[in-house]
């Protein structure tokens, strides 16, 4: 509980630290969207038992070798799923030796280096945990456990996996130490292809707060990372960190809770994030209060490694008004965070092979119903899409969502959906639900 009410403390301080006023919004050209979706496919639904629950990790998806892959986790077990290319039938299969079963609402890391090799980084509790396979996940070698300890209170969480070459890997992920004691963040490193890890302290990155999800990964020949809203670079392969860009104006700023990041093929770096503008603001530290404003998702890119950045125009082709009531700090509980608000959320990206093509996909509350939406640019971010709302089965809703393109012109989301939380814990929810949407861009 005590994590949970720092979590929303986090949230509280970042929304009432906020105090830009929006501009009138101009007047954008946005072209017409020429979409066409499949029916959504359900993949896996959960039971009521432990062990067949759905937790609130993002799933993960992905194209290797013509084949399209899923990536999930159900109770103990992290799931492969992958679609034949001939036959259009789904097959499931579980990692054995993977485990993340007592933290299932942080993330893990799947990295897919073609042709068919996957590289698994999963926290589970005492150990950070590493696997591979070279068949598309049919078979794995046996896993590799580091930084493992025995204290009590300590666990590890979000990692973070990146990969040099076929030998070089890199991640990050947080450490929680003792009872009492401080989280930061490590850095391992692994120069023959995982077998042997070393870690240590990370070096440049202070640490933020337990809802910063920790992006590593190469553009290029070099070695980022983004976290908190920042955006950091390393020249030595991880050993000492510069903070390259910073999605605030000011440390005080609030940015976004969820910026994604994506590397293109000719040293591009895309950052899509929400940025949240402050009309009015009533709270305080005592009562409570509310806090209105706008949210814009945008698009920051760098073509040249980082060195120079411009944010194209807003992605949502409508205002996205939001409010966001706070209670009194002893009616600040799980129970009040989890209630709906009105905050757009951006949950994914994608960059297509052909370097042109980006794609991005976000939650909002346009004419006050909760839908995903989805845009395209084929021009590297310069002129989008007209936004569409992404098919989900009947009655559902997507909570957190993961998209790639197969080829240029078709694309694959997957999502995963939420009944209520049957232990009141938010680690494990019923009713939950799997999913696939194929579009194609016309």
């Amino acid at each position: 509980m005590l994590k949970r009410l720092f979590i929303i403390g986090i949230i509280i301080i970042s929304f009432s630290s906020a105090c830009s006023k929006r501009n009138s919004r101009a007047v954008i050209p946005y072209f017409d969207n020429q979409l066409s979706w499949s029916v959504p496919f359900l993949l896996e639904k959960s039971l009521d038992d432990k062990k067949h629950l759905l937790g609130l990790s993002k799933p993960h998806i992905f194209t290797d070798s013509g084949n399209i892959y899923a990536s999930w986790i159900i109770g103990e077990e992290t799931i492969i799923a992958n679609k034949n290319a001939d036959t259009g039938i789904w097959h499931k299969s579980s990692v054995p030796g993977a485990m993340q079963n007592r933290i299932m609402w942080w993330n893990y890391s799947l990295l897919n280096i073609p042709p068919k090799n996957l590289l698994l980084l999963q926290a589970d509790d005492r150990e950070v945990i590493f696997m591979k396979s070279t068949d598309s996940g049919k078979t794995w070698i046996n896993p590799v456990s580091f930084n493992k300890e025995s204290q009590d209170f300590l666990y590890f969480r979000n990692p973070s996996l990146a990969a040099g070459d076929a030998k070089d890997l890199y991640a990050v992920y947080e450490r929680k130490e003792q009872a009492g004691g401080k989280s930061m963040l490590y850095f391992g490193i692994s120069l023959d292809a995982g077998l042997t890890w070393s870690c240590e302290p990370l070096k440049g990155i202070p640490y933020d707060n337990p809802s910063c999800y920790p992006v590593l990964f190469f553009s290029g020949n070099t070695l980022y990372c983004l976290y908190a809203d920042i955006l950091y670079i390393s020249y030595d392969g991880g050993k000492n960190w510069k903070q390259l860009k910073s999605l605030k104006k000011k440390p005080s700023d609030f940015g976004t809770l969820a910026s994604v990041v994506k590397a293109g093929k000719d040293g591009e770096i895309y950052i899509l994030w929400a940025k949240a503008t402050v009309e009015k603001d009533t709270t305080n530290a005592f009562s409570g209060g509310t806090v209105e404003g706008f949210i814009d998702v945008i698009c920051s890119k760098s073509l040249n490694g980082g060195r120079t950045w411009m944010d194209t125009h807003p992605v949502n082709d409508a205002p996205l008004p939001f409010t966001y009531h706070f209670g009194k700090p002893t009616e600040r509980t799980m129970d009040a965070l989890s209630k709906p608000n009105n905050m757009a959320t951006v949950l994914d990206m994608a960059v297509a092979q052909d370097g042109n093509t980006l794609i991005a996909v976000w939650k909002d509350f346009r004419g006050n119903s909760e839908s995903i939406y989805f845009s395209y640019s084929q021009d590297k971010g310069k002129t989008w899409a007209a936004n569409e709302t992404v098919p989900v089965l009947k009655d559902e809703k997507l909570l957190r969502t993961a998209v790639t393109f197969y080829d240029a012109n078709k694309i694959y989301i997957v999502g995963s959906s939420f009944g209520d939380d049957p232990d009141g814990r938010a680690f494990h929810y019923s009713g939950g639900k799997i999913y696939v949407v194929e579009g194609n861009i016309l």
